[in-house]
This record gives C-alpha cells, structure tokens and sequence, in this order.
C-alpha cells in the first residue's frame, strides 16, 4: 500500500472527518478532502506530481 493511501486510511478515513466535508454545499471549496479522492490518488501519474510541485 502506498503511503499516501495509508495516511488517508489512517488519519482520515477513520474520523469524522468527511461527515463535517459534508455539511458544506458543492460548490463549497470545503466540500474536498485536501488530499483529494481515492481515485484522485489512483489515476495520478508522476508526471502530474513533477508538474504540481515545480
């Protein structure tokens, strides 16, 4: 398992997290875990990671 998969496991998935995500509306920037979505850290490639971080 990769480390970002498990600090969201870990540190997100087992709290209340997202029931707090989800009193805020949609278009609420608030309404996104800041790590993004399982499937967000899935089709990441290492290119989109390079480009984000330079």
């Amino acid at each position: 398992m990769n480390a970002d998969k498990v600090m969201k496991t870990v540190h997100m998935d087992n709290q209340n997290y997202y029931l707090i995500l989800q009193s805020f509306p949609s278009p609420h920037p608030y309404n996104w875990p800041t790590i993004g979505s399982q499937e967000d850290l899935d089709n990441a490639k290492i290119d989109d990671v390079k480009e984000f971080f330079l």
